[in-house]
């Protein structure tokens, strides 16, 4: 009985991008074939050419990595813009973070805050808290403790450890909040409790300190 990497196959092999990604996919994590890089970077190369917005980011991966090519951050900042001007949020975060570090493009905090926010305006939570920092740091916009506390707490409800623990620490120190150990001690327990290991230190010392007993 043909399993699914035939039906992908199938598909794949009369163009449909969607199953050329998919038999990638299966290629790269060595789902129901053996694992090759080489060849799913083929099938991505495949339907990224048809302007497929799910390849090309694939594809960009796959250059950042250097998985399955030789690593290069240029071609992979450059599938990344391929797909995030098709409104793809995870490639728009991605190209944002390559903007921020200075990646395959030259360094522009304000490109990257750009790219973070096209992300984050489309619920990408990963995107939401690194806006958050952009603005707490002032980097590529106006310094606005409010506004981070804003973005983290759009990640942070999603359940995103990192913006849990940054929204705790805002809530220690009273920036753009009201200072709060009991907000503060809330927001670490859900980020340690997704295995934060800084939230579950700084828990700790609450605990050590005795607030978190007094709260």
């Amino acid at each position: 009985m043909p399993g699914r990497s035939d039906f992908f196959r199938s598909a794949a092999e009369q163009g449909h991008p969607f199953a050329q990604v998919s038999l990638g996919r299966m290629y790269a994590a060595g789902r129901g074939v053996l694992r090759d890089d080489k060849i799913a970077v083929g099938w991505y190369r495949k339907a990224a050419k048809t302007g497929f917005a799910l390849a090309q980011y694939h594809l960009g991966y796959m250059y950042k990595t250097g998985s399955g090519v030789v690593q290069y951050d240029v071609m992979a900042a450059w599938w990344y813009r391929k797909a995030a001007e098709q409104d793809m949020p995870e490639a728009q975060n991605d190209l944002g973070a390559m903007y921020l570090k200075g990646e395959g493009v030259p360094q522009d905090e304000r490109l990257a805050a750009e790219w973070f926010r096209k992300a984050a305006d489309q619920g990408l939570a990963i995107a939401q808290n690194s806006l958050g920092g952009m603005y707490l740091d002032g980097r590529g916009v106006p310094q606005d403790d409010k506004l981070a506390v804003e973005w983290y707490r759009k990640a942070a409800l999603q359940g995103n450890a990192y913006a849990q623990h940054n929204l705790g620490s805002l809530y220690i120190l009273g920036r753009g909040v009201e200072k709060s150990h009991a907000q503060a001690a809330e927001w670490y327990r859900k980020a340690a409790e997704q295995g934060d290991m800084r939230a579950q230190e700084l828990l700790d010392q609450m605990n050590d300190q005795g607030v978190t007993s007094r709260l």
